[in-house]
């Protein structure tokens, strides 16, 4: 056994070893239909996902290569793969949960504790989440 201390950088490099993010965000799945066929998931259920929405579907290839092929309910697969349910109205819903505007401090710069300052650099990301409210 080593005493090796490994840090995030170094921890990265084992995970990633040779990723390219830029690479990897420009070759991204973007098509249901795709995703689908890469994990070989039953064709008879796609109808229920493949709904036009203002959710997009933006997945690394070395992200789905952690899904499990054939798995519907695979973890990894629901955090990105929007569900039916999500279109329902649901009593006492509303579009700011979060009450982030009243928080704003300007474009990117909120401020919802004292000491506390959340800094939003940047739209985007190499995944995108369901239960992501960015």
């Amino acid at each position: 056994m080593t005493d090796e201390v490994i840090t995030a950088s170094s921890a990265q490099k084992l995970i990633f070893p040779k990723s390219n993010w830029k690479i990897e965000w420009q070759n991204a799945i973007t098509d249901i239909r795709e995703l689908w066929r890469l994990l070989q998931l039953p064709m008879q259920e796609l109808i229920t996902y493949d709904i036009p929405h203002q959710f997009k579907l933006k997945i690394p290839h070395s992200y789905i290569q952690r899904m499990q092929v054939g798995n519907l309910a695979d973890p990894l697969l629901r955090q990105v793969l929007i569900a039916p349910e999500e279109l329902l109205q649901v009593s006492g819903y509303i579009q700011d949960p979060l009450h982030e505007k009243e928080v704003t401090l300007e474009k990117g710069l909120l401020k919802k504790y004292a000491k506390r300052l959340l800094v939003i650099t940047s739209g985007a990301c190499p995944v995108h989440c369901r239960y992501c409210f960015r």
